[in-house]
């Protein structure tokens, strides 16, 4: 862990639904899960508590908890990411509190698109 906070470079990028996309050269994104401080920046920067999906190893995608609009496109993201993916995960929706710093399991993304 001590290796990913010193030598990775985390960014956040804007995704073309509104959300966020956290970066890091394609091999490191999911580990960013184990980094406390990353979240959080991330938290700070949004000004809210999270809703983070990890589709695939490279892909971390997150909105603020409070606009269920674009959390009701991040799930079409994860449907549209199960259908052509690779290095798959998890359809899981996660929530991060910007209060206590926890994880938690909020939704699962189904198989087939609702929108």
């Amino acid at each position: 862990v001590e290796n990913l906070n010193r030598d990775i470079e985390f960014m956040l990028r804007d995704t073309n639904f509104g959300g966020h996309m956290l970066t890091a050269g394609g091999n490191h994104e999911a580990n960013s899960i184990c980094l406390p401080g990353v979240w959080q920046w991330l938290t700070d920067h949004v000004g809210d508590s999270l809703v983070v999906a990890i589709p695939a190893k490279d892909l971390i995608l997150l909105v603020p908890k409070s606009d269920t609009d674009k959390i009701d496109k991040l799930k079409v993201f994860v449907q549209e990411t199960f259908k052509v993916g690779e290095r798959l995960l998890t359809r899981n929706l996660f929530e991060y509190s910007k209060e206590t710093f926890e994880w938690k399991v909020v939704d699962r993304v189904s198989e087939n698109a609702s929108r």
